[in-house]
């Protein structure tokens, strides 16, 4: 028996296989980034400036016990940057500390949890309509009170500029 054999096979061939498939992932990685890419300019066209965040995946029984681990799928400001993100959330659910907190823009986010994102772009969107809806719904409601305030400083600027001609 050579030492090839019993070493699991030819070591140059595995490499070129393996150098292969990298070349593949690689350029399929690349071909999901540029449509992520996309995405990201389209939404940033619309100027929405509001964060929403979905949970796609949660392990309540996760290590150590007494944890929960949420994969979240989001629109958000990210390294002062807006565009796609991913996050892994993790806590202590017994004393509610938090024991990891990262977030990604998705092209820097881990490959294995930018794949298990994908099918959940169109909650996000659903996300972040409701997030801009209500958006509206509390500036709509707060219009009132910036035009008061605006009515005042104005009415109070003419009366101090009337009693400084006196």
């Amino acid at each position: 028996m050579s030492d090839e054999k019993s070493s699991g096979g030819n070591l140059p061939e595995s490499l070129q296989k393996l150098t292969a498939a990298a070349v593949e992932l690689n350029a399929a990685s690349d071909e999901l980034g540029k449509n992520i890419a996309a995405a990201d300019e389209t939404l940033k066209r619309l100027n929405l400036g509001v964060a929403a965040w979905y949970a796609f995946a949660e392990d309540a029984d996760g290590y150590p016990p007494n944890t929960s681990t949420r994969h979240l799928l989001g629109y958000a400001r990210v390294n002062n940057k807006w565009g796609i993100a991913l996050s892994i959330f993790k806590e202590d659910l017994v004393n509610g500390d938090v024991l990891r907190d990262e977030e990604w823009l998705f092209a820097d986010a881990p490959r294995w949890l930018r794949i298990k994102s994908l099918d959940h772009l169109p909650k996000l969107l659903e996300r972040l309509t409701e997030e801009a809806q209500k958006a509206t719904g509390e500036i709509k409601a707060k219009v009132k009170l910036a035009q008061q305030f605006a009515k005042s400083l104005k009415e109070q600027a003419a009366a101090d500029a009337a009693s400084r001609r006196k």
